[in-house]
């Protein structure tokens, strides 16, 4: 029973995932400014 909705919630989590990771990433890269790359406070895309 449990063998069929796994997938798609599986699938659904990771699409809420990643759309959370993008508008973190967006809300806080002007937050704190325009940094340069590779300095480590920035968040790996």
């Amino acid at each position: 029973m449990g063998s069929e909705v796994l997938p798609t919630t599986m699938a659904s989590v990771e699409q809420a995932l990643s759309r959370a990771g993008h508008q973190l990433r967006s809300v806080a890269a002007p937050a704190r400014g325009p940094t340069p790359s590779g300095t480590g406070t920035e968040v790996a895309p």
